[in-house]
């Protein structure tokens, strides 16, 4: 399962970002081989179907951030526990 967190778009709308997470963690390699992979798929379909005069180059990443919130929900939460 891939879930997009967060787009970061350029200033000029030229470049896009998207990070995402996965599921299980293991894959999220894997998640990341596959949109790259599908990138020119992806910029196709937001063609046909955004009104937008500019179509941006597409990019994924693996939010980090998100990773490290998960983490740190994880700790807190085995804190409670004890």
């Amino acid at each position: 399962m891939i879930t997009v967190t967060d787009v970061s778009l350029s200033p000029d709308c030229k470049n896009a970002t998207i990070y995402i997470t996965a599921y299980p963690d293991d894959q999220e390699h894997a998640a990341l081989d596959f949109l790259k992979r599908k990138r020119p798929d992806f910029r196709a379909y937001v063609r046909s179907h955004a009104h937008m005069k500019i179509i941006p180059f597409f990019d994924f990443a693996i939010d980090q951030g998100e990773k490290s919130r998960q983490r740190i929900d994880s700790l807190l939460a085995e804190d409670k526990t004890k």
